[in-house]
């Protein structure tokens, strides 16, 4: 249950309204500058791992741009070294171990509002890869309209050597 109420709780603090914009966690930078929504990974310590969290944060920034009269393009990239090392593993096996079927739930439904965000964003996605794109990080690129890579860029999908199920953009 305490996963339960992680997750209410995540809803109720992810909700972005444009008049939160900027904002910036410890995980995510948004902001909304010259008619551009950013969208900056500051996960660092975890070379930009994504957790649950950040999931819903991104996915409503892009959602929040896609519907807004005000801004014509979002630009996705990482802060750091890396571009995204794909999904928090650690996060998701400790939430996985606490609680397997809020797990589930969660893992869902945040990836789920994560890649309808891309999907069906109507504005262009301009993805900067600035260093390794591991996972997700990889796979989401082919949902964005440009991308942009540093020479550092590096591609990977270690799903087969994670025992991982590829998501859904692979």
């Amino acid at each position: 249950h305490e996963w339960e109420k992680k997750k209410k709780a995540m809803e109720t603090s992810t909700r972005l309204t444009p008049h939160e914009l900027p904002f910036s966690s410890s995980r995510v930078h948004l902001e909304e500058v010259n008619q551009v929504v950013k969208v900056i990974l500051t996960h660092t310590e975890r070379l930009n791992a994504i957790t649950p969290e950040m999931y819903m944060l991104i996915s409503q920034a892009i959602n929040y741009a896609s519907h807004s009269n005000k801004v014509n393009l979002v630009y996705f990239t990482g802060f750091g070294r890396y571009f995204c090392s794909g999904n928090d593993l650690k996060y998701f096996q400790k939430m996985r171990n606490e609680s397997p079927i809020a797990w589930i739930k969660i893992a869902s439904e945040s990836m789920t509002a994560f890649y309808d965000a891309f999907i069906n964003c109507s504005k262009p996605i301009f993805a900067a890869v600035n260093g390794p794109a591991i996972g997700v990080g990889f796979t989401i690129l082919a949902l964005c309209d440009v991308v942009y890579c540093s020479p550092s860029a590096t591609f990977y999908a270690p799903f087969t050597e994670t025992r991982q199920s590829p998501e859904a953009c692979s």
